[in-house]
């Protein structure tokens, strides 16, 4: 085994073969990206004629994969990821949870993180950004007329580079909607029911009068649910929270636990809609439950580190 300088390829068009070795300067490590499979490689082995190359890709059904990686956003390349609007994506006036994981290179005002809708000035459904260096959650009312906004200042400022699991909830009853940041205590407000619109789902940016704001860091799962009448509950999101570590697609459907089970429980009555892990390393965002696959707009968005990486 040969040793050189360390040569990534994130363009291949292709898999890597054995004649890609210490001869083009490939190395142990060595990356390799082939954009047109969406496939990752690395390098165990970069002799000469000899090269060995191991996939590495992960795909959205192998389980705790999701916590290993992230889609990494850099606000100055203005990309996003995308989908038309659909039932699953629409939430309106009902009881519905978002939980997402959130890293911010920098925090900032107005920096995307989810939205749906198409500007935030009076088109919109839903919105989660960072706002005066804090976590905000913006719905429009059912009558269309309205800015409803809570902001996360019980947890207080957004940590640079740190991830958090930010909750966002509307409860139709108590007519209220609320954020919390790593399964602490709600910030809440009152509520005049929350607008179903047509526009689209967008992770990574948001729009105001078609002026894009987008998302500098990373963005891990991201889960919807759509209870059948409650929302997520303190002792659900601790262990979702898991003290940071977050929790996998399998552990979601094991009962015993407070807070598992939390895909289907007819105690709670809960149901997971759609959850992204976020786990490939570019191109389309498929989800792990549910249908709706997230495609980039601007460009190709690059994966990081997730909760776990």
């Amino acid at each position: 085994m040969l040793l050189g300088h360390k040569e990534t390829n994130l363009s291949a068009g292709a898999p890597p073969t054995v004649n890609d070795d210490i001869t083009f300067g490939y190395t142990v490590g060595s990356r390799w990206i082939d954009i047109t499979n969406d496939k990752e490689y690395v390098c165990l082995d970069n002799t000469n004629g000899a090269a060995v190359w191991i996939e590495t890709t992960q795909s959205g059904g192998i389980d705790a994969s999701y916590l290993n990686r992230a889609a990494l956003f850099m606000a100055a390349d203005t990309r996003y990821l995308t989908h038309v609007d659909d039932p699953a994506l629409s939430v309106g006036d009902i009881y519905w949870d978002m939980v997402v994981w959130v890293k911010v290179t920098t925090p900032a005002d107005a920096n995307g993180i989810v939205f749906k809708g198409v500007s935030f000035v009076d088109n919109y459904e839903y919105l989660l950004f960072t706002s005066a260096s804090k976590f905000s959650f913006w719905t429009r009312n059912v009558a269309n007329n309205a800015h409803q906004i809570v902001t996360a200042n019980i947890f207080g400022a957004v940590p640079a580079d740190t991830w958090c699991m930010v909750h966002v909830y509307h409860d139709p009853t108590a007519n209220r909607i609320g954020i919390s940041v790593n399964a602490g205590a709600h910030d809440t407000v009152a509520a005049a029911g929350v607008r179903d619109s047509a526009g689209s789902f967008h992770v990574g940016c948001f729009f105001a009068g078609g002026v894009g704001a987008y998302h500098d860091g990373d963005i891990g799962p991201l889960a919807i649910w759509k209870p059948a009448g409650t929302n997520l509950t303190a002792a659900q999101l601790t262990w979702l929270y898991n003290g940071g570590y977050g929790r996998t697609l399998t552990e979601l459907s094991i009962a015993g636990t407070d807070g598992a089970h939390l895909a289907w429980d007819a105690a709670w009555n809960l149901s997971l809609t759609l959850l992204w892990p976020f786990n490939e390393m570019l191109g389309t965002r498929d989800p792990d439950w549910g249908a709706s696959s997230l495609t980039e707009v601007g460009g190709t968005i690059f994966s990081g580190a997730g909760i776990r990486g």
